[in-house]
Protein backbone atom coordinates (compact mmCIF):
# COMPACT_ATOMS: atom_id res chain seq x y z
CA UNK A 1 0.00 0.00 0.00
CA UNK A 2 2.74 2.60 0.88
CA UNK A 3 4.33 1.86 -2.51
CA UNK A 4 0.69 2.39 -4.46
CA UNK A 5 0.86 5.71 -2.34
CA UNK A 6 4.37 6.64 -3.33
CA UNK A 7 3.24 5.62 -6.85
CA UNK A 8 0.71 8.48 -6.98
CA UNK A 9 2.53 11.29 -5.25
CA UNK A 10 5.34 10.60 -7.92
CA UNK A 11 2.92 10.99 -10.64
CA UNK A 12 1.28 14.35 -9.01
CA UNK A 13 4.45 15.84 -8.70
CA UNK A 14 5.50 14.98 -12.31
CA UNK A 15 2.50 16.87 -13.41
CA UNK A 16 3.51 20.04 -11.16
CA UNK A 17 6.66 20.33 -12.88
CA UNK A 18 5.45 19.80 -16.37
CA UNK A 19 3.01 22.41 -15.91
CA UNK A 20 5.41 24.89 -14.67
CA UNK A 21 8.19 23.99 -17.40
CA UNK A 22 5.22 24.69 -20.27
CA UNK A 23 4.68 27.96 -18.57
CA UNK A 24 8.18 29.53 -19.03
CA UNK A 25 9.97 28.10 -21.53
CA UNK A 26 8.89 29.99 -24.15
CA UNK A 27 10.80 30.24 -27.26
CA UNK A 28 12.24 33.40 -28.67
CA UNK A 29 11.07 34.69 -31.59
CA UNK A 30 13.68 36.63 -34.19
CA UNK A 31 11.64 40.12 -33.31
CA UNK A 32 12.42 39.62 -30.10
CA UNK A 33 16.41 39.17 -30.42
CA UNK A 34 17.73 43.13 -30.10
CA UNK A 35 20.89 41.60 -31.12
CA UNK A 36 20.24 42.12 -34.88
CA UNK A 37 21.83 44.91 -36.48
CA UNK A 38 19.57 46.84 -39.45
CA UNK A 39 20.28 46.80 -42.92
CA UNK A 40 19.26 49.08 -45.49
CA UNK A 41 16.55 47.44 -48.05
CA UNK A 42 16.97 48.38 -51.65
CA UNK A 43 13.68 49.11 -53.57
CA UNK A 44 12.17 50.13 -56.71
CA UNK A 45 8.98 52.29 -56.33
CA UNK A 46 6.77 50.54 -59.33
CA UNK A 47 3.38 52.77 -58.94
CA UNK A 48 2.09 55.33 -56.61
CA UNK A 49 -1.58 56.10 -56.61
CA UNK A 50 -3.55 58.44 -54.99
CA UNK A 51 -6.80 55.78 -54.16
CA UNK A 52 -10.32 57.35 -53.62
CA UNK A 53 -11.97 54.38 -53.46
CA UNK A 54 -11.74 54.45 -49.25
CA UNK A 55 -12.76 50.82 -49.39
CA UNK A 56 -9.71 50.82 -45.91
CA UNK A 57 -8.32 53.84 -44.21
CA UNK A 58 -6.57 51.69 -42.25
CA UNK A 59 -2.40 51.56 -42.71
CA UNK A 60 -1.75 47.96 -44.29
CA UNK A 61 1.00 46.13 -46.45
CA UNK A 62 0.07 43.49 -48.98
CA UNK A 63 2.56 41.07 -50.07
CA UNK A 64 2.09 40.73 -53.93
CA UNK A 65 4.82 38.37 -54.73
CA UNK A 66 7.89 36.62 -53.27
CA UNK A 67 9.09 34.56 -55.80
CA UNK A 68 12.13 36.21 -56.82
CA UNK A 69 12.13 39.95 -55.40
CA UNK A 70 9.20 40.68 -52.70
CA UNK A 71 7.02 42.98 -54.06
CA UNK A 72 4.23 44.58 -51.78
CA UNK A 73 2.11 47.10 -51.77
CA UNK A 74 1.71 49.33 -49.22
CA UNK A 75 -1.65 51.40 -48.41
CA UNK A 76 -0.76 54.54 -46.34
CA UNK A 77 -3.56 55.55 -44.67
CA UNK A 78 -6.33 58.32 -44.91
CA UNK A 79 -4.38 61.94 -45.55
CA UNK A 80 -4.36 64.46 -47.00
CA UNK A 81 -1.38 64.77 -49.43
CA UNK A 82 -0.79 65.51 -53.12
CA UNK A 83 2.90 63.87 -52.89
CA UNK A 84 4.22 61.18 -50.83
CA UNK A 85 7.54 59.98 -50.15
CA UNK A 86 9.66 57.11 -49.41
CA UNK A 87 12.41 57.93 -47.37
CA UNK A 88 14.23 54.47 -46.93
CA UNK A 89 13.13 50.75 -45.93
CA UNK A 90 15.05 49.24 -43.13
CA UNK A 91 15.17 45.39 -42.01
CA UNK A 92 15.95 44.49 -38.39
CA UNK A 93 15.48 40.54 -38.36
CA UNK A 94 12.37 39.70 -39.61
CA UNK A 95 10.66 42.97 -39.64
CA UNK A 96 10.89 45.21 -42.53
CA UNK A 97 10.01 49.18 -41.29
CA UNK A 98 8.82 51.27 -44.29
CA UNK A 99 9.70 54.66 -43.20
CA UNK A 100 7.20 57.45 -45.20
CA UNK A 101 6.72 61.28 -45.40
CA UNK A 102 3.75 63.58 -46.94
CA UNK A 103 3.99 66.96 -49.01
CA UNK A 104 0.79 68.88 -48.86
CA UNK A 105 1.77 70.60 -52.47
CA UNK A 106 -0.58 72.52 -54.22
CA UNK A 107 -4.57 71.58 -53.98
CA UNK A 108 -4.02 68.47 -51.56
CA UNK A 109 -7.21 66.15 -51.16
CA UNK A 110 -8.54 63.09 -49.10
CA UNK A 111 -6.92 60.12 -50.19
CA UNK A 112 -4.86 56.66 -49.18
CA UNK A 113 -1.98 56.85 -50.90
CA UNK A 114 -0.86 53.33 -52.25
CA UNK A 115 2.65 52.12 -53.21
CA UNK A 116 3.72 49.50 -55.31
CA UNK A 117 7.40 48.46 -54.04
CA UNK A 118 10.10 46.17 -55.10
CA UNK A 119 12.35 45.02 -52.72
CA UNK A 120 15.70 43.17 -53.80
CA UNK A 121 18.56 41.70 -51.72
CA UNK A 122 16.34 39.83 -48.48
CA UNK A 123 18.66 37.45 -47.17
CA UNK A 124 16.49 35.98 -45.43
CA UNK A 125 13.09 33.71 -45.72
CA UNK A 126 10.57 36.26 -47.40
CA UNK A 127 8.13 33.84 -46.14
CA UNK A 128 8.12 35.09 -42.31
CA UNK A 129 8.88 38.94 -42.75
CA UNK A 130 6.50 41.13 -41.19
CA UNK A 131 6.16 45.08 -42.39
CA UNK A 132 5.91 47.88 -40.52
CA UNK A 133 5.13 51.66 -41.95
CA UNK A 134 6.64 53.97 -40.00
CA UNK A 135 5.66 57.71 -40.29
CA UNK A 136 8.24 59.89 -40.17
CA UNK A 137 6.37 63.33 -41.50
CA UNK A 138 3.11 62.31 -41.92
CA UNK A 139 0.25 62.99 -40.44
CA UNK A 140 -2.35 60.24 -40.74
CA UNK A 141 -6.46 61.24 -40.48
CA UNK A 142 -8.82 58.26 -38.58
CA UNK A 143 -12.82 58.54 -38.97
CA UNK A 144 -15.47 55.83 -37.10
CA UNK A 145 -17.43 55.20 -39.83
CA UNK A 146 -16.06 53.61 -43.04
CA UNK A 147 -17.73 53.71 -46.35
CA UNK A 148 -19.34 50.32 -45.65
CA UNK A 149 -20.82 51.26 -42.49
CA UNK A 150 -22.46 54.31 -44.14
CA UNK A 151 -23.97 52.45 -46.55
CA UNK A 152 -25.59 50.39 -44.36
CA UNK A 153 -27.09 53.44 -41.87
CA UNK A 154 -28.08 54.96 -45.30
CA UNK A 155 -29.96 51.87 -46.47
CA UNK A 156 -31.75 51.64 -43.06
CA UNK A 157 -32.60 54.77 -41.89
CA UNK A 158 -34.04 55.91 -46.10
CA UNK A 159 -35.45 52.91 -46.63
CA UNK A 160 -33.97 52.26 -50.16
CA UNK A 161 -33.31 49.32 -52.15
CA UNK A 162 -30.88 48.58 -55.15
CA UNK A 163 -28.06 46.31 -55.80
CA UNK A 164 -25.99 49.45 -57.16
CA UNK A 165 -23.28 51.23 -55.58
CA UNK A 166 -23.34 55.02 -55.07
CA UNK A 167 -20.94 57.84 -56.28
CA UNK A 168 -18.90 58.92 -52.87
CA UNK A 169 -16.34 61.03 -51.74
CA UNK A 170 -14.48 62.60 -48.62
CA UNK A 171 -14.21 65.34 -48.01
CA UNK A 172 -13.24 68.01 -45.28
CA UNK A 173 -15.38 70.69 -43.97
CA UNK A 174 -13.53 72.85 -41.54
CA UNK A 175 -12.32 70.56 -39.08
CA UNK A 176 -14.60 68.14 -39.82
CA UNK A 177 -14.93 64.83 -42.73
CA UNK A 178 -17.52 63.86 -43.73
CA UNK A 179 -18.88 61.78 -46.64
CA UNK A 180 -20.65 63.11 -49.84
CA UNK A 181 -23.04 60.55 -50.91
CA UNK A 182 -25.26 59.89 -54.15
CA UNK A 183 -27.30 57.35 -55.27
CA UNK A 184 -28.85 57.77 -58.90
CA UNK A 185 -32.76 55.78 -59.37
CA UNK A 186 -33.48 54.05 -56.68
CA UNK A 187 -35.84 52.11 -55.13
CA UNK A 188 -37.96 54.30 -52.07
CA UNK A 189 -39.44 51.55 -50.45
CA UNK A 190 -40.78 54.21 -47.48
CA UNK A 191 -42.95 55.54 -50.63
CA UNK A 192 -46.67 53.60 -51.37
CA UNK A 193 -45.75 53.19 -54.83
CA UNK A 194 -42.13 52.73 -54.48
CA UNK A 195 -41.11 55.62 -57.01
CA UNK A 196 -37.21 55.76 -58.06
CA UNK A 197 -35.64 58.32 -56.73
CA UNK A 198 -31.79 60.33 -56.37
CA UNK A 199 -30.25 60.54 -52.98
CA UNK A 200 -28.01 62.81 -51.83
CA UNK A 201 -26.68 62.54 -47.84
CA UNK A 202 -23.77 64.05 -46.37
CA UNK A 203 -22.88 62.37 -42.74
CA UNK A 204 -20.15 62.85 -40.69
CA UNK A 205 -17.61 60.30 -40.59
CA UNK A 206 -16.79 60.27 -36.66
CA UNK A 207 -19.95 60.68 -35.71
CA UNK A 208 -22.54 59.50 -37.99
CA UNK A 209 -24.65 62.20 -37.93
CA UNK A 210 -26.28 62.57 -41.08
CA UNK A 211 -26.25 66.59 -41.82
CA UNK A 212 -27.98 67.03 -44.93
CA UNK A 213 -30.34 64.65 -46.96
CA UNK A 214 -32.32 65.48 -49.79
CA UNK A 215 -34.44 63.26 -52.19
CA UNK A 216 -35.86 63.88 -55.49
CA UNK A 217 -38.62 61.70 -57.70
CA UNK A 218 -37.48 60.73 -60.91
CA UNK A 219 -39.86 58.20 -61.95
CA UNK A 220 -43.79 58.09 -62.49
CA UNK A 221 -45.50 54.34 -62.03
CA UNK A 222 -47.31 53.98 -64.82
CA UNK A 223 -48.82 50.15 -63.92
CA UNK A 224 -47.85 47.00 -62.63
CA UNK A 225 -47.40 44.42 -65.61
CA UNK A 226 -44.69 42.88 -67.99
CA UNK A 227 -44.17 44.92 -71.31
CA UNK A 228 -44.99 42.83 -74.74
CA UNK A 229 -44.78 45.45 -77.08
CA UNK A 230 -43.61 49.39 -77.53
CA UNK A 231 -44.44 51.90 -80.12
CA UNK A 232 -42.38 54.80 -79.90
CA UNK A 233 -43.69 57.34 -77.81
CA UNK A 234 -47.06 56.00 -78.28
CA UNK A 235 -48.05 52.93 -77.32
CA UNK A 236 -47.46 50.59 -74.56
CA UNK A 237 -49.05 46.73 -74.59
CA UNK A 238 -48.59 45.06 -71.33
CA UNK A 239 -50.17 41.84 -69.36
CA UNK A 240 -51.38 41.35 -66.06
CA UNK A 241 -51.54 38.78 -63.74
CA UNK A 242 -54.85 38.42 -61.62
CA UNK A 243 -55.61 36.21 -59.12
CA UNK A 244 -59.10 35.38 -57.89
CA UNK A 245 -59.50 36.45 -54.51
CA UNK A 246 -62.36 33.76 -54.05
CA UNK A 247 -59.98 31.08 -55.52
CA UNK A 248 -56.21 32.02 -55.24
CA UNK A 249 -54.94 29.37 -57.36
CA UNK A 250 -56.99 30.12 -60.43
CA UNK A 251 -55.23 33.01 -62.31
CA UNK A 252 -55.90 35.06 -65.61
CA UNK A 253 -53.96 36.88 -67.80
CA UNK A 254 -55.06 40.15 -68.95
CA UNK A 255 -53.65 41.71 -71.76
CA UNK A 256 -53.58 45.94 -71.17
CA UNK A 257 -53.34 49.16 -73.31
CA UNK A 258 -51.62 52.19 -71.95
CA UNK A 259 -51.70 55.41 -74.18
CA UNK A 260 -48.48 57.22 -73.22
CA UNK A 261 -49.73 60.89 -74.39
CA UNK A 262 -52.56 61.02 -71.81
CA UNK A 263 -52.04 57.70 -69.24
CA UNK A 264 -55.16 56.30 -70.26
CA UNK A 265 -55.66 52.71 -69.84
CA UNK A 266 -57.35 50.22 -70.89
CA UNK A 267 -58.15 46.00 -70.59
CA UNK A 268 -58.53 45.15 -74.13
CA UNK A 269 -58.48 41.22 -73.72
CA UNK A 270 -58.83 38.44 -70.33
CA UNK A 271 -57.84 35.00 -70.75
CA UNK A 272 -57.74 31.63 -68.57
CA UNK A 273 -54.20 30.90 -70.55
CA UNK A 274 -50.93 32.15 -70.78
CA UNK A 275 -50.48 35.50 -72.72
CA UNK A 276 -47.18 34.36 -74.82
CA UNK A 277 -46.61 37.66 -76.80
CA UNK A 278 -48.90 40.66 -78.35
CA UNK A 279 -48.14 43.15 -81.09
CA UNK A 280 -49.22 45.74 -82.90
CA UNK A 281 -49.27 45.55 -86.86
CA UNK A 282 -47.68 48.37 -88.78
CA UNK A 283 -50.46 51.33 -88.70
CA UNK A 284 -51.83 50.12 -84.76
CA UNK A 285 -54.87 49.67 -86.09
CA UNK A 286 -54.76 45.70 -85.25
CA UNK A 287 -53.17 43.50 -82.23
CA UNK A 288 -52.34 40.16 -82.72
CA UNK A 289 -52.11 38.34 -80.06
CA UNK A 290 -50.51 34.16 -79.46
CA UNK A 291 -51.94 32.65 -75.77
CA UNK A 292 -51.00 29.23 -74.73
CA UNK A 293 -51.37 26.38 -72.27
CA UNK A 294 -48.95 23.51 -72.69
CA UNK A 295 -48.61 22.42 -75.82
CA UNK A 296 -51.41 24.02 -77.32
CA UNK A 297 -50.97 28.17 -78.69
CA UNK A 298 -54.18 29.82 -80.19
CA UNK A 299 -54.11 33.04 -81.99
CA UNK A 300 -56.61 36.02 -81.74
CA UNK A 301 -56.74 39.21 -83.93
CA UNK A 302 -58.11 42.35 -81.72
CA UNK A 303 -59.67 45.60 -83.64
CA UNK A 304 -58.58 48.46 -82.12
CA UNK A 305 -60.77 50.57 -83.00
CA UNK A 306 -63.85 48.85 -81.48
CA UNK A 307 -61.53 45.96 -79.36
CA UNK A 308 -63.61 43.06 -80.99
CA UNK A 309 -61.46 40.08 -80.39
CA UNK A 310 -61.59 37.38 -83.21
CA UNK A 311 -59.92 34.09 -82.61
CA UNK A 312 -58.04 32.32 -85.66
CA UNK A 313 -58.58 28.95 -86.52
CA UNK A 314 -55.41 26.80 -88.16
CA UNK A 315 -55.76 23.04 -89.19
CA UNK A 316 -55.03 20.78 -85.87
CA UNK A 317 -51.47 20.08 -85.57
CA UNK A 318 -50.59 23.58 -85.91
CA UNK A 319 -49.23 25.86 -82.81
CA UNK A 320 -48.30 29.16 -83.43
CA UNK A 321 -45.43 30.45 -81.62
CA UNK A 322 -44.15 33.34 -83.10
CA UNK A 323 -45.32 35.58 -85.14
CA UNK A 324 -44.12 38.93 -87.32
CA UNK A 325 -46.38 41.91 -89.28
CA UNK A 326 -45.11 42.22 -92.56
CA UNK A 327 -47.30 45.44 -93.53
CA UNK A 328 -50.47 46.38 -92.05
CA UNK A 329 -52.68 43.69 -93.43
CA UNK A 330 -50.58 40.56 -93.32
CA UNK A 331 -49.47 38.78 -90.20
CA UNK A 332 -46.66 35.93 -90.58
CA UNK A 333 -46.59 33.25 -88.17
CA UNK A 334 -43.90 30.15 -87.33
CA UNK A 335 -44.96 26.83 -85.67
CA UNK A 336 -43.64 23.51 -85.01
CA UNK A 337 -44.41 20.00 -84.99
CA UNK A 338 -41.65 17.66 -83.49
CA UNK A 339 -38.46 18.15 -86.24
CA UNK A 340 -40.66 20.07 -88.93
CA UNK A 341 -41.42 23.88 -89.04
CA UNK A 342 -44.47 24.85 -90.93
CA UNK A 343 -44.71 29.13 -91.99
CA UNK A 344 -48.23 30.60 -92.19
CA UNK A 345 -49.29 33.84 -93.39
CA UNK A 346 -52.79 35.35 -92.63
CA UNK A 347 -54.94 38.72 -94.10
CA UNK A 348 -57.17 40.40 -91.43
CA UNK A 349 -58.66 42.34 -94.52
CA UNK A 350 -59.57 38.64 -96.72
CA UNK A 351 -59.42 36.52 -93.58
CA UNK A 352 -57.59 34.72 -95.82
CA UNK A 353 -54.88 31.57 -94.27
CA UNK A 354 -52.00 30.47 -96.65
CA UNK A 355 -49.37 28.06 -96.04
CA UNK A 356 -46.33 29.17 -96.94
CA UNK A 357 -43.80 26.42 -96.32
CA UNK A 358 -42.99 23.47 -94.60
CA UNK A 359 -39.40 22.99 -93.46
CA UNK A 360 -37.25 19.77 -92.15
CA UNK A 361 -35.56 22.20 -89.25
CA UNK A 362 -36.48 23.19 -86.34
CA UNK A 363 -36.93 27.01 -86.77
CA UNK A 364 -37.29 29.26 -83.38
CA UNK A 365 -38.03 33.04 -84.90
CA UNK A 366 -38.57 34.90 -87.89
CA UNK A 367 -38.48 39.17 -88.57
CA UNK A 368 -39.47 40.46 -91.80
CA UNK A 369 -38.97 43.34 -94.46
CA UNK A 370 -40.44 44.24 -97.10
CA UNK A 371 -40.02 40.55 -99.51
CA UNK A 372 -37.03 39.41 -96.92
CA UNK A 373 -37.16 37.16 -93.93
CA UNK A 374 -34.57 36.41 -91.31
CA UNK A 375 -35.27 32.67 -89.94
CA UNK A 376 -32.98 31.23 -86.80
CA UNK A 377 -32.88 27.68 -86.28
CA UNK A 378 -32.32 26.60 -83.10
CA UNK A 379 -28.70 24.82 -82.04
CA UNK A 380 -28.71 22.41 -79.31
CA UNK A 381 -27.33 23.54 -76.36
CA UNK A 382 -26.42 26.74 -77.48
CA UNK A 383 -27.68 30.32 -76.81
CA UNK A 384 -26.70 31.12 -80.57
CA UNK A 385 -28.66 30.18 -83.42
CA UNK A 386 -28.47 30.24 -86.79
CA UNK A 387 -29.12 33.03 -88.46
CA UNK A 388 -30.83 32.44 -92.18
CA UNK A 389 -31.94 35.15 -94.91
CA UNK A 390 -34.53 33.75 -97.61
CA UNK A 391 -36.70 35.43 -99.83
CA UNK A 392 -38.17 32.63 -101.48
CA UNK A 393 -38.78 29.98 -98.72
CA UNK A 394 -36.97 27.56 -100.83
CA UNK A 395 -33.13 29.25 -100.92
CA UNK A 396 -31.64 30.02 -97.36
CA UNK A 397 -28.11 31.64 -97.17
CA UNK A 398 -26.40 30.98 -93.71
CA UNK A 399 -25.12 34.59 -91.99
CA UNK A 400 -23.50 33.83 -88.90
CA UNK A 401 -25.10 32.32 -85.43
CA UNK A 402 -26.23 34.83 -82.96
CA UNK A 403 -29.51 35.77 -81.34
CA UNK A 404 -32.21 38.59 -80.81
CA UNK A 405 -32.41 39.92 -84.86
CA UNK A 406 -33.83 43.39 -85.96
CA UNK A 407 -34.09 45.06 -89.01
CA UNK A 408 -32.28 48.11 -89.04
CA UNK A 409 -33.47 48.88 -92.58
CA UNK A 410 -33.69 46.69 -95.96
CA UNK A 411 -30.13 46.39 -95.96
CA UNK A 412 -28.73 46.30 -92.54
CA UNK A 413 -29.47 43.82 -89.52
CA UNK A 414 -28.44 43.93 -85.53
CA UNK A 415 -28.17 40.86 -83.56
CA UNK A 416 -26.46 39.44 -80.57
CA UNK A 417 -24.01 37.13 -80.19
CA UNK A 418 -23.08 34.86 -76.89
CA UNK A 419 -19.04 35.06 -76.50
CA UNK A 420 -18.72 31.48 -74.75
CA UNK A 421 -15.41 32.66 -73.51
CA UNK A 422 -15.79 35.85 -71.28
CA UNK A 423 -19.69 35.34 -71.37
CA UNK A 424 -20.79 38.07 -72.24
CA UNK A 425 -23.13 39.37 -75.61
CA UNK A 426 -21.57 41.14 -78.81
CA UNK A 427 -24.08 43.51 -80.85
CA UNK A 428 -23.47 43.17 -84.77
CA UNK A 429 -24.24 45.24 -87.60
CA UNK A 430 -25.11 42.69 -90.90
CA UNK A 431 -24.84 44.25 -94.61
CA UNK A 432 -27.33 42.13 -96.26
CA UNK A 433 -26.38 43.53 -99.27
CA UNK A 434 -22.59 43.49 -99.07
CA UNK A 435 -22.82 40.17 -97.35
CA UNK A 436 -20.32 41.25 -94.47
CA UNK A 437 -20.16 42.50 -91.02
CA UNK A 438 -20.17 46.66 -91.03
CA UNK A 439 -20.17 47.00 -87.23
CA UNK A 440 -19.06 45.35 -84.10
CA UNK A 441 -19.98 46.25 -80.80
CA UNK A 442 -17.94 44.59 -77.93
CA UNK A 443 -19.02 44.14 -74.10
CA UNK A 444 -21.57 42.71 -72.07
CA UNK A 445 -24.87 43.91 -74.42
CA UNK A 446 -28.06 42.36 -72.86
CA UNK A 447 -30.59 44.44 -74.76
CA UNK A 448 -31.29 46.72 -77.77
CA UNK A 449 -33.88 48.68 -79.75
CA UNK A 450 -33.95 50.68 -82.79
CA UNK A 451 -34.63 54.11 -82.69
CA UNK A 452 -34.59 54.47 -86.78
CA UNK A 453 -32.29 53.21 -89.72
CA UNK A 454 -29.07 54.55 -88.88
CA UNK A 455 -29.39 54.59 -84.61
CA UNK A 456 -30.07 52.31 -82.30
CA UNK A 457 -29.45 52.27 -78.44
CA UNK A 458 -28.10 49.42 -76.70
CA UNK A 459 -27.67 48.24 -72.79
CA UNK A 460 -24.74 47.24 -71.36
CA UNK A 461 -24.08 45.32 -68.40
CA UNK A 462 -21.08 46.88 -65.65
CA UNK A 463 -19.06 44.16 -64.35
CA UNK A 464 -18.71 45.85 -61.14
CA UNK A 465 -21.94 47.92 -60.34
CA UNK A 466 -24.95 45.76 -60.61
CA UNK A 467 -26.67 48.72 -63.18
CA UNK A 468 -26.27 49.25 -66.78
CA UNK A 469 -25.23 51.59 -69.55
CA UNK A 470 -27.40 52.80 -72.05
CA UNK A 471 -25.86 54.07 -75.18
CA UNK A 472 -26.50 55.47 -78.49
CA UNK A 473 -24.90 54.37 -81.25
CA UNK A 474 -24.87 55.38 -84.78
CA UNK A 475 -24.28 53.32 -87.40
CA UNK A 476 -22.74 55.60 -90.21
CA UNK A 477 -20.38 57.04 -88.66
CA UNK A 478 -19.86 54.19 -85.33
CA UNK A 479 -20.53 56.88 -82.90
CA UNK A 480 -21.01 55.79 -79.03
CA UNK A 481 -22.49 58.17 -76.70
CA UNK A 482 -23.80 57.47 -73.56
CA UNK A 483 -27.59 58.20 -72.23
CA UNK A 484 -27.36 57.34 -68.82
CA UNK A 485 -26.90 54.56 -66.10
CA UNK A 486 -29.54 52.92 -64.86
CA UNK A 487 -30.90 49.67 -63.13
CA UNK A 488 -32.59 47.57 -65.06
CA UNK A 489 -32.15 46.19 -68.48
CA UNK A 490 -35.42 45.78 -69.84
CA UNK A 491 -35.73 49.35 -71.27
CA UNK A 492 -37.54 51.48 -74.14
CA UNK A 493 -35.98 54.89 -75.20
CA UNK A 494 -38.48 57.73 -76.30
CA UNK A 495 -35.41 60.06 -78.09
CA UNK A 496 -37.80 63.29 -78.64
CA UNK A 497 -38.61 63.32 -74.70
CA UNK A 498 -35.59 61.99 -73.50
CA UNK A 499 -37.27 59.40 -71.39
CA UNK A 500 -36.81 55.94 -70.87
CA UNK A 501 -39.37 52.93 -69.61
CA UNK A 502 -38.40 50.73 -67.40
CA UNK A 503 -40.02 46.90 -67.06
CA UNK A 504 -38.40 46.03 -63.78
CA UNK A 505 -38.81 43.25 -61.00
CA UNK A 506 -39.04 44.60 -57.45
CA UNK A 507 -35.49 43.48 -56.07
CA UNK A 508 -37.24 43.41 -52.61
CA UNK A 509 -40.91 41.58 -53.23
CA UNK A 510 -41.09 37.84 -52.79
CA UNK A 511 -43.84 37.30 -54.83
CA UNK A 512 -42.04 39.28 -57.81
CA UNK A 513 -43.73 42.55 -58.82
CA UNK A 514 -43.27 43.60 -61.94
CA UNK A 515 -43.59 47.31 -62.71
CA UNK A 516 -43.48 49.67 -65.78
CA UNK A 517 -41.73 53.29 -64.67
CA UNK A 518 -41.69 56.33 -67.32
CA UNK A 519 -38.34 57.85 -66.26
CA UNK A 520 -37.35 61.36 -66.92
CA UNK A 521 -33.58 61.38 -67.96
CA UNK A 522 -32.77 64.82 -67.52
CA UNK A 523 -33.54 63.99 -63.83
CA UNK A 524 -32.08 61.47 -62.79
CA UNK A 525 -28.69 62.67 -64.18
CA UNK A 526 -29.61 65.42 -61.84
CA UNK A 527 -29.64 67.80 -64.71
Amino acid sequence: MKQGLFFVLSMFLMVILLSCNHNTNVPMTAEDDTTFEEEEVKYVIEQVVFSKSFQSTEPNVEVLSNKNNVKILASLGLTEYSEISINNIVKKGNVVNIHVSGIKGENPSLSVPQVILELSELNTNKGNLSFNIVFDDYEQLKIKFGINDILNKIQSQFKIATNRLPSYSLLKEENNIVWNISYRGVFDRENSIVPLINLSTIIDANSGEIIESEKTIVSSLLDQGHVLDYIDGKHILYKKTITNKDDPEKINEQLWYLDLSNREKVTLYTSDYKIQAAQFNSDNTYISLIEGKEEKQNLYIISFEDKRVFKISFEPNFNPRRMRWKDKDTLYLLGNNENTSTIYSYNVESNEIKIIKKVDRILDNLIVKGDTFIVTERVENEVNRNIYMTSDWHTYKLIDKGFSIKFLSQDLIAYLKKNEKNDSNFLYIYDLKDEQIASTIEGNISNYDIIDEDSLIYVNQNTNNADYTIIKYRVRDSEAEEITTIIGDKIFYDEKSNIIYLNILLPFEDNKTEMIYSIDVNKLKGN
